[in-house]
């Protein structure tokens, strides 16, 4: 089942170019791309400044090693170990669809279908990045202003040996309504994999 999963392309890797300050904003098109630094760790997030309610918003994490030494970090899940947070215009927490409520917390959590747990390595200039589907994590079905926070905790034998956590600050984005006239016969939920 893992494999259908990630064969219907909740995640793929993807490659981010690294121009630009860390910690800065950039546009390009309509995607926006927010960097943060910690310990020599940069964390940028591409993200739609726009997209439709009820459709795919795809999103690509990148981590780099931007320091001088080898940092390492634990692997289970893709996404899942990654902390998400997505909020509304009013500051409230957006739900997780079934699907982003089974992967994020079962799968990428301490559920029984919970993944291996490995020590990967990132050596100086390295970087590995991941692609998801933010509305399929987070239902985004409702038109309006939302923000995403993302957050990766590296481990204990890193920099000053201790365990610490690369962070953004809050990416605005919004889900607009669908055009009207468009295909009424696929639903919000067909189109996300949602149900």
């Amino acid at each position: 089942m893992r494999t259908s999963l990630l064969v219907l392309g909740c995640f793929a890797s993807a490659l981010m170019s690294w121009a630009g300050t860390a910690g800065a904003s950039e546009t390009s098109g309509n995607v926006r791309e927010v960097k943060a630094v910690s310990n020599a760790i940069e964390l940028a997030v591409a993200l739609p400044e726009k997209g439709t309610a009820g459709e795919a918003l795809p999103m690509t994490i990148t981590l780099k090693n931007a320091g001088r030494a080898t940092v390492t970090y634990g692997h289970v899940a893709g996404i899942g170990d990654y902390e998400l947070a997505v909020k509304d215009a009013e500051g409230k927490a957006v739900p997780v669809t079934r699907f982003g409520k089974w992967w994020l917390e079962t799968v990428g959590g301490a559920g029984e279908e919970r993944g291996k747990y490995v020590i990967r390595k990132l050596e100086p200039g390295q970087s590995v990045s991941i692609a998801a589907n933010l509305a399929r994590l987070f239902d985004l079905s409702v038109a309006g202003k939302y923000t995403l926070t993302v957050g990766r905790k590296l481990n204990a034998d890193n920099a000053d040996g201790r365990a610490f956590t690369v962070r953004t600050g809050d990416i605005p984005f919004e889900m607009v309504e669908p055009e009207a006239g468009g295909d009424k016969a696929e639903t919000p939920a067909a189109k996300t994999g949602r149900e």
